[in-house]
């Protein structure tokens, strides 16, 4: 994630397989997430407990009038 598309494909041909499939008109979004989603629905109607929603780019701001009430959170 993040790396360029060279690098993730490790080789040529995979490369232009790939810069291929991103220039294809007839490839919606959709279409190549709808395995992920019908997967998670299926998941989803399976479970008989709760549901947690996770989310990976939380941030926190302590803004205060004492930082020092929050304690460290970093060191510089």
């Amino acid at each position: 994630m993040g790396g360029s598309i060279p690098f993730a494909c490790q080789d040529w041909a995979s490369t232009k397989a790939a810069y291929r499939f991103f220039s294809n008109t007839k490839v919606e979004e959709g279409d190549i997430l709808s395995g992920h989603f019908d997967a998670t629905r299926a998941r989803y109607d399976a479970c008989n407990g709760p549901i947690l929603l996770l989310q990976d780019t939380t941030e926190f701001t302590y803004q205060r009038r004492k930082p020092h009430d929050v304690g460290f959170t970093r060191t510089c």
